[in-house]
């Protein structure tokens, strides 16, 4: 048993009780969970007991552990090896794929992520600069949206597309204005090549996975919920059973692979204290960064720009009636107003359909990823739904510009969280990393302040900044009920698992200081796994 005493426990975000005193246990399945809590003047039997590991706190809050609610955890993990062009320059970008270029062997993939061409001068990178720094390798690189690729021609040769390639559905081959390549695959055209790429072995993945969860518990995350594909699932449940993963992971399931997931009879909500099955995912839109959401009205500036939307309302709802029939919940990407209008709709029928089939509604817990842009008249509509709002403020601060830029007066209803909790919307918060840092301070200090660190700036429609409690619910116990872990996971109660983060400050930084906030100290199943 583990007794950690003089400290300030925060059991549950929205509890007034502050605990001095927690007392973690292991059980002969080697589950540690919380045994109990007490203030301090209770403890002293336990405190004479030889087998009883006591850790003074000297002062220092206790947090239950992040729950990162939308991650990509392969995507994440195989950035931590590729080239980082986060913050880069056009030129600086292009020198780092010059410099790998110069390293490898001719004919050996250069893979990049992070650019974001709204920051640069003369906007998207170009075939030909590609070409220029690594004739002799393919190369392929990420938007920081994730919903764009950089290649160049060799890159394009290996994927066998030629100017004669259709566009594959929901997704565009750039051109330039005399027909040529201009090196930019938007949304899932960037799959051509992408699937050429080699795929690391389970071996490599399981490497992989275990840097990447080392760095997410530097930042006190104890728990994720993935929306990578199929790739990494069985490297996720080797490290389980080999006792590598000390990680909660959430396991979502793209659309694609449905016939393979009903056919393993996974369902929505089942699993073990490691790993849980979560929903399937369909795509609505794109991005704002290169302006795929589907709009409503056109981009500010343009006359007929209106995104890319994926499915119709009808076509949209046949696909969620299927996964609800073999009970699976649904996880709708939509970002720009018209993706999420017409996915509620569809949501609207799915819930009429429910009833009709004699389901169980609140077990599906459906959910809309992103939510960044909304009509009026749908904010209350997730409440009223029973949706729950995936969010991911670190995206506000980094799309400041380019939202007010691409939506006008339309930002007063994007990024809209207060008003979605004024609603009571169930929230959640994620990074989208490696869109974003996985940094939960970050996206706090969005949520609370909406105003970019060390920026002299108004707050972004500041009725729509949550409170701390707010934001830091939304990263515990909100993620839990999400995963379908609320009895397990995002608080610190008697019985449930020992995930917790220990931190100097928190309630007392000044709001606009909150992501300066670091965590001391991460455990995960009773175990520390990461210290400063």
């Amino acid at each position: 048993m583990k007794l950690l005493f003089n400290g300030k426990i925060y059991a549950d975000v929205f509890d007034e009780e502050v605990y001095q005193a927690i007392l973690i246990e292991e059980n002969q399945d080697g589950v540690a969970r919380v045994k109990e809590l007490w203030g301090n003047d209770d403890i002293p039997t336990y405190m004479e007991l030889d087998d009883v590991e006591k850790i003074d706190l000297n002062g220092k809050t206790v947090l239950p552990g992040f729950i990162d609610s939308h991650l990509h955890l392969q995507y994440y993990a195989q950035t931590l090896d590729w080239i980082s062009c986060v913050g880069l320059s056009k030129d600086d970008c292009l020198k780092a794929v010059a410099e790998k270029a110069a390293k490898v062997e001719a004919g050996e993939w250069i893979v990049g992520h992070g650019w974001r061409q709204a920051t640069w001068k003369n906007g998207f990178g170009t075939l030909e600069d590609l070409d220029k720094v690594a004739p002799e390798n393919p190369v392929f690189m990420t938007d920081a949206s994730y919903h764009t690729a950089w290649v160049n021609s060799k890159a394009l040769e290996i994927a066998g597309v030629t100017l004669e390639t259709p566009n594959p559905k929901d997704g565009v081959i750039g051109k330039t204005e005399d027909g040529q390549f201009s090196g930019i695959l938007f949304e899932f055209a960037y799959q051509l090549v992408a699937e050429k790429i080699p795929a690391p072995s389970e071996d490599e993945m399981i490497a992989l996975y275990d840097i990447a969860q080392a760095e997410l518990w530097k930042f006190g995350i104890t728990g994720v919920q993935d929306f990578d594909g199929q790739a990494g699932f069985d490297a996720l449940k080797k490290m389980r059973d080999d006792g590598i993963l000390q990680l909660r992971v959430h396991k979502n399931f793209r659309y694609e692979s449905f016939d393979e997931v009903v056919a393993a009879g996974l369902k929505s909500g089942q699993g073990d204290a490691w790993i849980h099955h979560g929903n399937v995912k369909v795509f609505m839109d794109g991005a704002l960064g290169p302006k795929t959401a589907a709009m409503m009205a056109p981009y500010e500036g343009t006359e007929d720009d209106l995104g890319i939307l994926m499915f119709e309302e009808d076509e949209l709802f046949e696909i969620m009636k299927k996964c609800v029939d073999h009970g699976l919940a649904m996880t709708v990407h939509a970002i720009g107003d018209k993706a999420n209008h017409l996915t509620l709709n569809a949501f609207e029928k799915l819930r009429a359909y429910e009833v009709e089939k004699g389901y169980d509604s609140a077990a599906l817990r459906h959910r809309i990823e992103h939510v960044q842009c909304l009509l009026p008249a749908d904010l209350p509509r997730l409440k009223e739904l029973d949706l729950i709002a995936s969010v991911q403020p670190c995206h506000l601060l980094s799309d400041i510009d380019l939202a007010r830029e691409a939506w006008g007066e339309r930002c007063a209803f994007a990024y809209a969280y207060g008003r979605l909790s004024d609603h009571e919307t169930k929230l959640c918060f994620g990074s989208d990393a490696p869109v974003e840092s996985p940094n939960p301070f970050a996206s706090i200090h969005a949520a609370v302040s909406r105003k970019r660190p060390e920026k002299d700036e108004e707050a972004f429609y500041p009725e729509n900044c949550l409170t701390r409690k707010q934001s830091l619910a939304a990263f515990t116990s909100g993620a839990a009920f999400a995963g379908y872990w609320e009895n397990e996971q995002g608080r610190l109660l008697p019985g449930y698992l020992a995930d917790l983060i220990i931190l100097n400050d928190f309630w007392g930084r000044d709001p606009l200081e909150l992501y300066k906030c670091s965590v001391e100290a991460t455990m995960v199943n009773g175990k520390w796994v990461w210290s400063k």
